[in-house]
């Protein structure tokens, strides 16, 4: 009796529906936009190295 319940599940599991050209779409878009967003909040935070004032090299003032 178990057999026939573990073939239906494994002929349902077989079955799952692909997902769509325009559902792949907007998965993509989503991360890609969520990527460019965390970029962007990147190079918008003051970067504390150019903040800071260079150092005199060997005793010599810069330039």
């Amino acid at each position: 009796m178990r057999w026939p319940g573990v073939i239906l599940c494994l002929a349902l599991l077989g079955c799952s529906r692909e997902q769509s050209f325009d559902e792949r779409y907007d998965e993509a878009d989503k991360a890609i936009r969520e990527k460019a967003a965390a970029i962007d909040a990147e190079l918008a935070e003051p970067d504390a190295a150019a903040a800071e004032p260079a150092e005199e090299v060997q005793g010599q003032p810069q330039r």
